[in-house]
C-alpha cells in the first residue's frame, strides 16, 4: 500500500512538471560587427529578449554596449576579424558595480552611445516572449572616453 502511494505521488509530480508551461528562451546568438563607420562607430547585429517589442529592443541595445565594453566582438567584414573590448580587465564590472548598475539601468547613460539602425529587411514576428535581432550603431570611441572621464580604467 505504501508503494502505491509513493508511485501515485511520483506520477502526479511528473505529470505536474510535464504540463507546466515552459517559458525558457535559449539562444546561441552572438553579437557580430557587420560594418565599421568612421569616428570609432561600429554597426552590430545583436539579439534582445523581452516581454514586449520595446523591452526586447532596449535589451538588444544594452547588450550591444555591454559587449563592446567587456567582450571581444567578432566581425564579418574586411580584414579586421575582432573588435577588442574597451575594458580588458574582466573584474572591472564587479569592482565598479554601482557605476555599471546605474549606467545600464532603464534609461541609463548607455543610451547615449547606441542607436538603432533600422533596415527595410528587418522583420519582427509577434510571439509570447519576443526575441528580436536588430542592427545598432555603437560609438566605441565616445564610450571609451566616457569611461575614462569617469575613471573606470
Amino acid at each position: 500500500m505504501k508503494v502505491n502511494h509513493s508511485f501515485l505521488l511520483l506520477f502526479f509530480i511528473t505529470l505536474f512538471c510535464a504540463c507546466a508551461p515552459k517559458n525558457i528562451y535559449y539562444s546561441t546568438f552572438s553579437t557580430t560587427a557587420i560594418a565599421a563607420r568612421g569616428e570609432g562607430e561600429y554597426v552590430l547585429r545583436v539579439q534582445g529578449i523581452g516581454q514586449t517589442y520595446q523591452q526586447a529592443k532596449e535589451d538588444a541595445m544594452r547588450k550591444a554596449v555591454r559587449d563592446i565594453i567587456f567582450k571581444h566582438v567578432y566581425s564579418s567584414y574586411g580584414e579586421h576579424r575582432m573588435i577588442q573590448p574597451v575594458l580588458s580587465n574582466p573584474l572591472t564590472e564587479q569592482q565598479h558595480a554601482d557605476f555599471f548598475g546605474s549606467f545600464f539601468s532603464a534609461g541609463g547613460d548607455y543610451l547615449k552611445f547606441v542607436h538603432e539602425l533600422r533596415l527595410e529587411k528587418d522583420k519582427f514576428k509577434p510571439q509570447a516572449r519576443r526575441g528580436v535581432i536588430m542592427n545598432v550603431v555603437v560609438n566605441r570611441a565616445a564610450l571609451a572616453k566616457y569611461l575614462a572621464d569617469n575613471q573606470i580604467f
